[in-house]
């Protein structure tokens, strides 16, 4: 099973939500719920508030798959993509108070929208190939009433694209040419190592804020303004000599073009998953030992600050805030 866990960062006793089935995947948080699709394609939200929770069928059929989903602000609605074949797609909108499933919008081919995250005028998204070994070609900003596309930005090659909380920028890591092709293996998906980490508003041409060799970046959190994000900054090579006490290494904040060191190389164990709570401080899950931890770091922690454990806990984890419940 998978547990929830829900508390606040700023203390109080975590508490466990609900456990899922191991098929279960997240599939949004929003409106005060969090979104899970079921191995059997039915959608389940529960409260973050009083763990009740809905489920409905999403009306999929044999041979179609769902891509991507996001939970409406006011958590009356679920936004998601449908793939059928090659040739057809749509994205649909699910009425949590009824439970009936509309077509915002159809494709012509199994190239489609899936949406990662609603705000108030825009569902947000990365434009997929269903069904391929294609990374995301595109993060997108849609219009909820039509389903059309406002804006877009090519991201194509790039990796781990993360949206921020108020739907305007985006942080991704892509390959560079500078002389590293032949770390990573060859196969399937993006160039790596992923040794360019950029920022952009949807729309525009993304800016480059940091490069360099034979690393592998890992955006994990963005700010509520988009002005922060939170990485990992990884070896690709498997490791050089110092690396643990390298300040090139580990994980970081970066504001601006300016990176901060939140930790060493290997400091406090794996890294998995993270969301800012506020403008400096974002909760970070990270595997140490046996256990999962959920851990508070910002430049106004000089160590990471213990929220919870979970022990035999493993990734993989999700962390999401969420300002209502």
């Amino acid at each position: 099973m998978k547990v929830v866990r829900v508390l606040s960062p700023s203390g109080g006793s975590p508490r466990t939500l609900v456990s899922v089935p191991l098929d279960a995947t997240v599939a949004g948080v929003g409106g005060g719920q969090i979104a899970f699709l079921y191995g059997d394609r039915s959608l389940h939200l529960y409260s973050l508030g009083s763990g009740g929770s809905v489920a409905f069928p999403t009306g999929i059929a044999m041979g179609e798959d769902i891509f991507g989903g996001a939970v409406s602000p006011d958590g009356r609605r679920f936004a998601f993509a449908v793939v059928r074949s090659a040739t057809a797609g749509s994205l649909r909108l699910l009425d949590i108070a009824t439970g009936v499933s509309t077509t915002l919008r159809t494709y012509s081919s199994a190239t489609v929208d899936a949406p990662t995250e609603w705000v108030d005028t825009r569902i947000l998204a990365e434009t997929v190939v269903g069904f391929s070994d294609a990374g995301p070609q595109a993060a997108v900003a849609i219009d909820p009433s039509s389903g059309a596309e406002t804006a877009s930005t090519s991201i194509a090659g790039a990796a781990g694209t993360a949206f921020s909380p108020d739907g305007m920028h985006v942080f991704d890591t892509t390959h560079s040419p500078l002389g590293d092709d032949a770390d990573s293996a060859g196969g399937p998906g993006p160039q790596q190592p992923f040794n360019t980490l950029r920022e952009f508003t949807i729309g525009s041409t993304p800016s480059t804020l940091y490069s360099a060799a034979h690393h592998q970046l890992s955006v994990f959190a963005v700010s509520d303004d988009g002005s922060s994000a939170v990485y990992y900054n990884d070896s690709s090579a498997g490791g050089f000599a110092g690396i643990s006490l390298s300040p090139q290494f580990g994980l970081f904040l970066i504001h601006g073009t300016t990176p901060l060191q939140l930790t060493h190389y290997g400091e406090g164990g794996r890294w998995d998953a993270g969301a800012f709570v506020d403008a400096a401080s974002a909760a970070m899950a990270r595997h140490v030992g046996s256990a999962e931890q959920l851990v508070l770091v910002g430049p106004s922690h000089s160590t990471p600050v213990v929220l919870d454990t979970v022990a035999g806990g493993d990734a993989p984890a999700f962390v999401s805030y969420s300002p209502t419940s």
